[in-house]
Parts: C-alpha cells; structure tokens; sequence
C-alpha cells in the first residue's frame, strides 16, 4: 500500500473563508438546503477558519444534520486538537487513517493498542 496522497487547491481560496462570508446570502441559503457537512482538520489551522468550521458544526448540529470531520494529518493533529476536541460532540462522522487515529488517540490519553 501506498502512503502517497495528492490534492488540488486553488492556492489562497481557504484565506476567504470567515464567519462574515458564511453569513452572506448565497452561502447562509446554501446552509439552510444543505443535508451533509464535512470539514478536514486542515482548515482549522487558523484562528478564523477554525472558527467557520465550529460555526458550521453548529448549524448542522442546531438543524439536526450530518457534520463530518477528516482527521487530515498525524503531524497536525497536536497543532488542531484543541479545536478537534471542540467539533467531536457535533460530529456524526470522524474519518482518519491509522497513523491520524493514533495520534489522535495518544492526544486524548488513550492507550493505542486494541
């Protein structure tokens, strides 16, 4: 298996991302018909774009919808896990591969064996 990955970004997009435009008409219409929500722990690298992924697991959490969360990376998980921690009572789904669940669960003080 293969632990290669790739991703195709439109460089400085995510720079964007605030609370103010989640709450301009287009994109607070959009939230209103959405029925999934995912997020990757990438963007709550910053201060406000981790605050947009919390406002968006609140309101799919206040309009009983489905927040799933991506674990994204082992080495950012110690960076982020303060706001991981935040969004996991909201989520309905966590996804990570074993490297990221490990070190999620040595951050939460979990043994890491079965």
């Amino acid at each position: 298996s293969s632990r290669d990955r790739s991703l195709a970004v439109v460089r400085g997009a995510a720079g964007a991302l605030t609370t103010d435009f989640l709450e301009t008409s287009a994109v607070a219409e959009a939230l209103q018909d959405a029925a999934f929500f995912y997020a990757t722990a990438f963007v709550l690298s910053t201060p406000p774009r981790a605050a947009c992924v919390l406002r968006l697991a609140d309101v799919a959490e206040e309009r009983r919808r489905v927040f799933a969360l991506n674990l994204s990376s082992a080495g950012l998980l110690p960076k982020v896990f303060a706001d991981v921690q935040k969004l996991l009572p909201k989520c309905s789904f966590v996804f990570g591969n074993l490297e990221e669940l490990r070190i999620f669960a040595r951050l939460s003080g979990w043994s890491e064996s079965p």
